[in-house]
């Protein structure tokens, strides 16, 4: 049984997020009128137009406050697509990203636009750096109130020439009304950096995102060599506090390939948390363990000690 230590954040929810800081009267972005009209009448069918080639990847939430949840989508983007002018020794991107939330009702109808929101995509990269071929992952971080939304999302030249749309729908549990217990997405970390200060500023971020005064780095893809350094990071959702307003947990790990089970981790006993939220490396790859080729699955069990509940999850994975 492979033991291995644990490591809890509590310092972040001491840490001031986004929208911990008294709340300003938000400044009501208005998508072009060309943009918001294509949005409006294409959504219904969720046709899309690929102007400039965008890819919807996933998106991760995490718990926020004053009853909001922090959301991160990622798309992917070619350099192509984003570079599309040369001066000098440079190529240079311009482009604009336009999202709008719907809300949906009972039977997955959009009824409304809840959000909208305009962000620039603006990038330099020197010409013998730049490969037409080579695609990033973009982030954008949001808050938005719990329930299920359809995201239309358009990519478009500042002269509006080129218009990409697409949608995508959105599911978002409300914290305060889980009954059973739930994780926010599971994913491995890659890096995990810890900022001066919170980042406050919408932006589209590469290859990574940014909550509160942690810049993170995800894997986005899962496939590895059999020698990264892997980390583990979410929130446990519906969990109870004990009497001194504390979490418990017991958390078990076990790397399963097929139906046969190649490592048992030792338990993780997790007492007197001041937040559940959990964050540590985890050693699916040292000297202890060799992995041949193919492809894995990580399970994670959780029991609440305070209620009695219990998460049953799992992150697939591939060593190349």
């Amino acid at each position: 049984m492979k033991r291995f230590t644990i490591v809890i954040l509590f310092f972040l929810f001491f840490l001031p997020l986004h929208s911990q800081k008294k709340e300003q009267k938000e400044e009501i972005i208005k998508i072009p009128k060309q943009v918001a009209q294509l949005m409006d009448l294409n959504i219904f069918e969720r046709k899309k137009r690929m102007d400039i080639p965008i890819e919807f990847k996933n998106y991760y939430f995490f718990p926020g406050v004053r009853d909001n949840l922090f959301v991160v989508i990622f798309f992917t983007l070619r350099n192509d697509a984003l570079f599309t002018s040369e001066v000098e020794d440079k190529m240079i991107g311009e482009l604009d990203l336009f999202m709008r939330f719907y809300s949906l009702d009972d039977k997955g109808i959009p009824k409304k636009s809840v959000k909208e929101f305009y962000l620039p995509l603006q990038a330099i990269v020197e010409k013998e750096k730049y490969n037409p071929e080579e695609a990033h992952y973009y982030s954008i971080v949001q808050t938005i109130s719990p329930g299920k939304y359809i995201l239309a999302y358009s990519l478009a030249t500042p002269d509006l020439k080129k218009i990409s749309l697409a949608f995508e729908e959105l599911s978002l549990p409300d914290p305060a009304k889980i009954e059973n217990l739930m994780t926010t997405p599971l994913f491995f970390v890659k890096t995990l950096k810890i900022l001066e200060t919170a980042t406050t500023e919408a932006r589209i971020q590469r290859d990574g995102f940014t909550f509160g005064r942690l810049e993170i780095e995800p894997y986005f893809t899962n496939n590895f060599r059999g020698n990264e350094i892997l980390e583990l990071f979410y929130f446990i959702l519906g969990a109870s506090t004990s009497s001194r307003g504390t979490y418990d947990f017991e958390i078990n790990y076990k790397l399963m390939k097929g139906k046969e089970e190649k490592v048992k981790f030792a338990p993780q006993i997790l007492k007197n948390q001041r937040a559940p939220l959990v964050s540590h490396p985890i050693p699916i790859f040292d000297k202890e363990t060799k992995l041949e080729p193919g492809e894995y699955n990580l399970l994670i069990s959780i029991n609440d000690k305070n209620s009695g509940k219990s998460f049953e999850g799992k992150l697939d994975f591939q060593v190349e």
